[in-house]
């Protein structure tokens, strides 16, 4: 390794280790910690990969930065609501020592937009019922089928 290696190594997981999040999709990190258990060299392979598209992001942030300059573009925002979203921009700041709130359009939009698990976990609650009639009903019918 070498020293301007080093360098961003450290200067990387320094930001890692004071990042914090205020929004976490539980599905991505159910899947990120099955890859996680499958691969013992994720952590290496990740940060090492981590570094090298953040050497390339700054060099293409220079370039986009010039274009846009140029062409008089304005960038796309991106929302709150994916695994990938603006909260990213935190990165490597310390999030703890702030007040940690999230705005009421933020908790609005989660409310009104359910994920497909959530849905179908409020539909067989909201169900239940019904649900149980149907297979006590299907199971009789299936049991006097066979019997006569």
């Amino acid at each position: 390794m070498t020293e301007n290696e080093s360098f961003m190594l450290m200067g990387f997981l320094r930001q890692l280790i004071q990042t914090r999040t205020n929004y976490k999709d539980i599905l991505a990190e159910k899947k990120i910690n099955e890859a996680f258990s499958t691969q013992p060299n994720a952590s290496y392979l990740l940060v090492q990969r981590a570094i090298f598209l953040e050497m390339e992001l700054e060099q293409t942030k220079k370039s986009l930065t010039e274009l846009q300059h140029q062409y008089q573009v304005t960038p796309q925002v991106l929302t709150n609501e994916k695994f990938l979203n603006d909260l990213m921009s935190n990165w490597g700041k310390n999030l703890e020592n702030r007040e940690n709130v999230m705005n009421e359009k933020m908790v609005e939009k989660k409310k009104k937009y359910l994920s497909i698990e959530d849905k179908g976990l409020k539909f067989l609650i909201k169900n239940s019922k019904i649900i149980w009639l149907l297979v006590l009903a299907s199971w009789g019918i299936a049991y006097y089928v066979k019997n006569n």
